[in-house]
């Protein structure tokens, strides 16, 4: 069999992670994931204030941490943990930092691993599915639920 590794450079815009990401966090993956934490930068006291282009009210605040440089959230598996306790780190177990490092690295394996669900985001007709690939490529570097 011949087989051969095509790449190519996508430009996405950080408003389409933000609405792939709100598919995953209000639907896609709320089967298995859970928030945590907010994570701010050393010695910042204020949330940040990142927001859709043009949009006078600010987004949810895991888009505004997520999707702001030095700025973070926690997410803990609840799939591998049933006895998850918000407010008890010790029952967190694994937990993943989401920021924009590990959406830009989520996409790539999402383009070279589930290029389908790749390309139905790349042409904006992705759905709950994809949006969970998504997360969860960022999350685990792979695709481990559904």
């Amino acid at each position: 069999m011949f087989k051969i590794k095509a790449s190519t450079v996508a430009e996405v815009k950080l408003e389409d992670v933000a609405n792939l990401l709100v598919t995953a966090i209000e639907g896609g993956s709320n089967y298995w994931y859970y928030i945590v934490e907010y994570n701010k930068p050393e010695g910042v006291d204020t949330s940040p204030d990142w927001n859709w282009a043009g949009d006078k009210d600010p987004a949810p605040s895991y888009i505004r941490y997520a999707m702001t440089e030095g700025y973070s959230i926690t997410i803990a598996d609840m799939e591998e943990n049933d006895e998850l306790d918000p407010d008890d780190e010790s029952t967190w177990g694994t937990t993943y930092k989401l920021d924009l490092k590990a959406m830009e690295a989520g996409l790539q394996i999402m383009a070279e691993k589930y290029y389908r669900h790749f390309k139905d985001f790349i042409e904006e007709n992705y759905d709950a599915e994809t949006a969970d690939v998504f997360l969860q490529c960022c999350c685990f570097g792979e695709a481990v639920y559904g």
